[in-house]
């Protein structure tokens, strides 16, 4: 394999583009000699690299991404605002009403943490009024509070478990 790779010209950039958009598959192009010193790897690397998938022996040429088309089950801002708070408000209700585990605890508050920051990128998105954001920062103090608990009682019960011995 050769490291020191020949640059791509524009006229070749274009002339790739060119037989593309004919519909050559990559062996076809390497077939035509047009690109004397580029293998067949190469040449598809430099296809995808331009934003093209050749579909073989066909004329058809997709971009690499498109994203999928808006359907009626496609969720608006607001719905997504109501999914995070309910999440969130399982979250919480779960590790309330529990006796879980620290580490499971510990777990339950990295999720709360996680959809509590996706909550408040939507409400900025949004625009959303202060009374949400005011609700947010109450349960991300309380969220701290415990937490700073939970952290201090595991330190406890490491350092009994330790003095044990």
């Amino acid at each position: 394999m050769n490291r020191l790779a020949k640059r791509w010209t524009e006229k070749e950039v274009e002339l790739l583009k060119e037989l593309v958009e004919k519909g050559y598959s990559v062996q076809q192009i390497l077939e035509t000699g047009k690109f004397p010193g580029r293998s067949y790897e190469a040449l598809d690397v430099k296809i995808r690299r331009c934003g093209f998938c050749v579909i073989c022996g066909t004329n058809n040429v997709d971009p690499i991404y498109s994203p999928p088309p808006p359907t009626s089950e496609t969720k608006g801002l607001k719905q997504l605002i109501a999914l995070e708070w309910a999440v969130i408000d399982r979250l919480w209700n779960l590790e309330q009403g529990s006796n879980l585990w620290d580490k499971h605890r510990v777990q339950c508050f990295n999720a709360l943490a996680s959809h509590a920051r996706t909550l408040s990128k939507l409400l900025k998105l949004a625009g959303v009024t202060t009374e949400e954001k005011e609700d947010l920062a109450k349960l991300l103090a309380k969220i701290a509070k415990k937490v700073r608990r939970v952290a201090r009682q595991m330190r406890t019960e490491k350092w009994r478990e330790f003095s044990n011995y």
